[in-house]
């Protein structure tokens, strides 16, 4: 909720600028940060095959390629593969600012 009255009011606060959020929200749910924000990640991103992790934009801001990493191991990782991945895929978005 807190991010939520965060991005709402830089949003409102200055129409122009461009604003990139990324994070493990803990949250499977979409559109956390409101409608002035659009999730460029649409698939899962943890082990249990939901999606934890998000990348929001807003502004004048484009996302021109995502890409989100499996790790190349089962669902139950030994101990020597967590040393090298976590529990989280790794996630990217190439963005294009105006």
């Amino acid at each position: 909720r807190c991010l939520s009255d965060w991005s709402s009011d830089v949003c409102s606060s200055d129409l122009g600028q461009s604003v990139v959020v990324v994070g493990d929200f803990n949250n499977t749910g979409h559109n956390l940060l409101g409608p002035q924000f659009q999730e460029v990640i649409n698939q899962p991103t943890h082990l249990t095959n939901k999606q934890f992790d998000h990348i929001y934009i807003s502004g004048n801001i484009h996302a021109l390629e995502t890409n989100v990493e499996r790790p190349n191991y089962a669902k139950h990782p030994s101990d020597e593969q967590k040393t090298e991945w976590t529990d989280h895929y790794f996630v990217s978005a190439l963005l294009d600012v105006e």
